[in-house]
């Protein structure tokens, strides 16, 4: 939802990816090569044209994957800003959700009630140290089967969420042969990619270490407000011929501290062709 979905469109609305690739070299996905379903920037159009509509679907339903109910409450699965109006037992409810998880960790929840009613909200897995608080006083949740459960009163009711999310480095299993040896870096649900627009081409040549710190520096966006863009260091190591003319030749390394900026990948490609990458690969 907050990578693929939001990936596959770009901000004006109007072009989309039929692949959402992981790296993206632009000269490897060009016509009549054996990448050239992968398309380095969104299309208007496909000749086969489920990714459109697809997304329109996914928009129109999108209610439904971040609410639900029954008799004894309601349900917050997904923490995407929007409003809902609902009842139970015949009482109105009205609900209107400020997220912020990429840029403060922190969900924000309005309601109206005619009655008390219970609030039941899914603790994700990325999720720190989570604090909650009702009209501005901490309280201790309750804790039911993931969800973290609190009960507001009739009337107006502010609840506040913070999920002390930080940005980590992740690796996937040993047998995605693929990453191999690499770390990607996410901040909460949100993954993060170095893009050539804010760190030159060649990505390949890039290689992070274990410990690596991020910092973070504000990023303008358009698709989700104000994000942040983590920032870091890393080193670029050449590996080549000592005769820079050969094919082959006796190996030479040439290595490079830089400083590194990754967005999230729901962002690449806003801003012209280039490269991508998502996946690290790790100095040891």
């Amino acid at each position: 939802m907050y990578n693929t979905v939001l990936a596959g469109i770009n901000i004006e609305g109007d072009r989309y990816f039929y692949v959402n690739p992981l790296e993206m070299v632009p000269e490897f996905c060009t016509e009549h090569t054996y990448m050239d379903h992968v398309k380095a920037e969104r299309q208007e159009w496909f000749n086969v044209a489920c990714c459109p509509p697809n997304i329109a679907r996914t928009l129109a339903s999108l209610g439904q994957y971040i609410y639900a109910q029954d008799e004894d409450a309601v349900y917050i699965h997904q923490f995407i800003s929007s409003t809902a109006v609902t009842n139970i037992h015949n009482k109105k409810i009205s609900l209107e959700m400020n997220s912020q998880l990429l840029q403060t960790g922190k969900v924000f929840l309005t309601m109206e009630c005619e009655n008390k009613q219970r609030i039941k909200m899914r603790i994700p897995e990325y999720a720190g140290n989570y604090q909650v608080s009702i009209n501005d006083k901490l309280i201790l949740p309750e804790i039911g089967n993931g969800y973290l459960v609190v009960e507001v009163g009739a009337g107006n009711t502010k609840v506040e969420v913070d999920f002390d999310i930080k940005a980590k480095w992740m690796a996937a299993n040993e047998y995605v042969r693929a990453d191999s040896g690499k770390t990607a870096l996410v901040k909460g649900p949100f993954v993060y990619c170095l893009e050539e627009a804010d760190n030159g081409n060649l990505l390949s040549e890039i290689y992070v270490t274990e410990n690596t710190k991020v910092t973070e520096e504000p990023l303008q966006s358009e698709l989700i407000g104000e994000a942040p863009a983590l920032v870091y260091q890393g080193v670029r190591m050449k590996s080549c011929p000592a005769d820079r003319e050969k094919l082959y030749g006796e190996l030479h390394i040439e290595k490079k501290e830089v400083t590194l900026k990754a967005i999230p990948y729901c962002l690449w490609n806003n801003r012209g062709v280039g490269e991508m990458l998502i996946w690290h690969k790790l100095l040891f």
